[in-house]
């Protein structure tokens, strides 16, 4: 009699654990609401866009905001990271894990600058946006979007027994750095650009919006005499970095004062249309000094996000 115990025992133990794997596995099939939800453990990878080297250790990344949304994008949560636990590669636990699907938008380092939905009760992944803010020195204008960070993630049909997951962040935006030659008065106070982008700031996946939007910038005299951007500008990227189309062009013009707009484009000399792609550098070079009274030529070349492109003088 006593022989039959542990057996019976252990019977009783395989008969619970076959029980609570079904019961499990029935949870994702059937999505009952009574079944309790797993937990996830999100790692936090930083990559520099250009070297595609690890950078997640470095503090280059001070803050993240991570937006977990159910499979049928509805918002579940928004999880927070510093700069220490980002460094660390300290996980976020999601505990509303949903294997049969989720979508993560993670932002990071996300500034004054721009500005990020609300996501208060009942919101859904549509409701997230990050814009432009209204520049309050020029009306009419936007600032400038900072250097800010990216990644997303679908989570669908995880097999992963420890439920562990990484989402990749890395540089988002685009820059536009822009020479003028053979502008007589070379006074830099005189001039001022206004950039016209046709995107506003990106959806939840981070898609370019569509909305017109317009910058003033100044410019500054290189020593060659060339009016240039002080540094590359960072703009909101493209929609469709593959090919350029008018529809998506970015329009460069220059103003003088008591002259009104002297200069204004969106093509080079081929007819390819300026646009902006994300992680990289487009470099403007507007020409007065090869063409007759009012004509310039222009050229186009995309460089990496750390490079100013050289231009040539002759």
């Amino acid at each position: 009699m006593g022989k039959l115990q542990p057996v019976a025992r252990s019977f009783a133990a395989g008969l619970l654990l076959f029980l609570t794997m079904q019961m499990s596995q029935s949870c994702i099939k059937e999505d009952l609401s009574g079944c309790e939800n797993e937990e996830l453990l999100l790692y936090v990878k930083v990559v520099d866009v250009v070297t595609g080297v690890d950078i997640t250790g470095t503090g280059e990344m001070q803050s993240a905001g991570l937006y977990v949304f159910n499979r049928n994008k509805d918002h579940i949560r928004t999880y927070t990271l510093s700069a220490l636990q980002i460094a660390q590669r300290e996980p976020v636990i999601i505990h509303d894990y949903d294997p049969a699907g989720m979508w993560i938008s993670a932002w990071g380092n996300i500034g004054d600058e721009v500005l990020c939905s609300e996501m208060g009760e009942g919101a859904t992944a549509d409701d997230l946006t990050v814009s432009l803010k209204p520049d309050p020195l020029h009306p009419g204008y936007d600032l400038a979007p900072n250097d800010f960070f990216f990644a997303r993630k679908e989570v669908q049909g995880n097999n992963n027994l420890q439920n562990r997951e990484e989402i990749v962040f890395t540089q988002k935006n685009a820059k536009l750095q822009v020479t003028v030659r053979g502008l007589k008065d070379t006074n830099a106070a005189s001039y001022y650009f206004e950039i016209v982008n046709k995107f506003h700031g990106y959806d939840y996946r981070g898609v370019p919006v569509s909305q017109i939007t317009h910058r003033q910038e100044k410019g500054i005299f290189n020593s060659r005499e060339e009016l240039v951007s002080p540094i590359p500008w960072l703009f909101i990227h493209s929609a469709n970095q593959n090919q350029a189309t008018e529809e998506q062009s970015v329009w460069v013009h220059l103003y003088k004062e008591g002259s009104g707009e002297i200069i204004q484009t969106n093509r080079d000399i081929h007819g390819n249309y300026i646009t902006l792609l994300s992680g990289k550098t487009t470099n403007v070079l507007i020409d007065l000094t090869g063409g007759d009274q009012g004509q310039f030529i222009v050229q186009v070349v995309i460089s990496p996000w750390d490079e100013i492109h050289q231009w040539e003088h002759w």
